[in-house]
Parts: structure tokens; sequence; C-alpha cells
């Protein structure tokens, strides 16, 4: 993902997050939710686009790839704060997103030879991973945990990335600062998860 994706895709963690952690409503994340994910859809559209007759290169296909995957989860996301009753969908979607994300991060380091994107798309699949237990299993002692992951995530691989990218800087950083910021993520979560996230009410249940 581009720099500046990666700042707005930052504050959509940010405010799923909250939600999950239940200091806002879900209704109160949609909006934004459905505003980047359209946004993203768009620029989608521009990478297909910009392929013209010859057709779209594969780095460039896996890009949009990437764009379309959030931008379809921050859409449903966002449908399902307004309307609770496709939540199971949502968390659906997550376990299908997890697989594509995993694909991904095999994808950059095997053909694209990027580690840092491939370290991202590898966290991304654990927050997917995450959201679909949550939602259709459901374990709901992740749920709280869930909500500090995805406030970590979204600076940890939106925010920092992208500001290092709009200073031009990111593709400088060290492969294996990126690498340990990231497990330290991941460990932040299995330490709350662990320790117990307390009990909280389903997602279907919270939004009624």
């Amino acid at each position: 993902m581009t720099s500046l994706a990666l700042f707005f895709v930052g504050s959509v963690y940010l405010l799923n997050g909250l939600s999950f952690l239940g200091l806002i409503d879900a209704k109160a994340s949609a909006p934004l939710n459905i505003l980047i994910g359209g946004i993203l859809l768009a620029v989608t559209a521009a990478i297909v686009k910009s392929g013209g007759p010859a057709g779209v290169e594969q780095a460039s296909l896996a890009e949009a790839a990437g764009f379309l995957l959030f931008a379809l989860a921050f859409v449903y996301t966002g449908i399902g704060g307004l309307w609770p009753s496709t939540q199971q969908g949502v968390g659906w979607y997550c376990a299908w997103a997890a697989a594509v994300s995993a694909c991904l991060s095999g994808w950059h380091i095997i053909h694209d030879a990027n580690a840092k994107s491939s370290i991202l798309w590898a966290v991304w699949t654990v927050v997917f991973v995450g959201l679909f237990l949550v939602i259709v299993v459901p374990i709901d002692r992740l749920r709280k945990p869930m909500g500090w992951f995805l406030i970590a995530a979204g600076f940890t691989t939106c925010f920092v990335p992208g500001g290092l990218g709009v200073l031009g800087i990111w593709s400088t950083t060290s492969d294996v600062v990126v690498l340990a910021i990231e497990v330290a993520a991941i460990g932040f979560l299995a330490a709350l998860a662990f320790f117990g996230g307390g009990s909280s009410r389903r997602v279907l249940a919270s939004q009624r």
C-alpha cells in the first residue's frame, strides 16, 4: 500500500479498536469505514485502469489486490456497524481475508523481495484471524485484547510506516527493526489474551 493510504487505514484501525473496547459505538465508526473503504475502491480501480489494454503488471495487480481487500473489509464493517445482522458475514469475510493476506505476505517476500511489506501483511493476517475468532466463533475473552491490538497495529503497521514513507525513509528502515516492532505487537496481543481480556459480550449482542 502507498504511504498516504496507510495513514487513512490507521485511522480506521483506531476507531474500530475503540469500538471493540466499548469506548465508542459501532455506528460511530461506520461512516469512516465506509468512506475510507470507498476511497480504497477508487484507488483500486485507478491501479487496474492504469494498466491499459496491455493489462496490469503483476506487482501492480498485487498492490490492487491489497487495496481491494481492505476496501471491502472496511465497507463491509461499516455496513455491519449500521446493520448488526450482517456482522456474521463480516466475520467470515475476515477468514477469507486472512488467507489472502497470508498469500500476499508470501508473495512480497518471494517474488518482490520486500521483507517489510511481507511483515506488514503477516501482521494483517493475524488481525483478520483474530477478528474471525471474535466475531464468528466467538471467543469473547479475545474481544478486548483485539481492541487493543487493532489500535497497536494501526500505529505499527499503518501510521509509522505511512509516516516514514511520506518522509522518504521507510525504504531505508531496517527490516530487523520492523520485524522486532511487529513481533512485539503480536506478543502484546498474546499477553493480553493469555492473562485474560475480561468477559465481553458477543458482537451481535453488543450492537443491539
